[in-house]
């Protein structure tokens, strides 16, 4: 995140905050939203139907795994049918 060191000094105060909220924005989407979403789209080609899969606790990627091997399962018939 070496963007935000860039910042012109010389910058308004508003501007600055709003050149830093960009980047921050954009550092989330492309680091963390990216590796989410590569996490989900590798985990659900491991689930497949009649899984068990034990949680604990709660995780926004573990969710959007269930979610989407639910969708998409891995039998032609029918979404995926695994039990949590």
């Amino acid at each position: 995140m070496q963007q935000v060191s860039k910042i012109d000094p010389a910058a308004h105060e508003v501007d600055a905050k709003e050149e830093l909220v960009e980047k921050i924005n954009t550092y989330i989407q492309e680091k963390i939203v990216f590796a989410d979403n590569v996490l989900v789209t590798n985990a659900v080609a491991k689930v497949y139907d009649d899984d068990v899969i034990l949680t604990y606790s709660f995780s926004s990627v573990i969710f959007n795994i269930l979610l989407r091997a639910k969708k998409v399962g891995h039998m032609e018939e029918a979404a995926g049918r695994f039990h949590v």
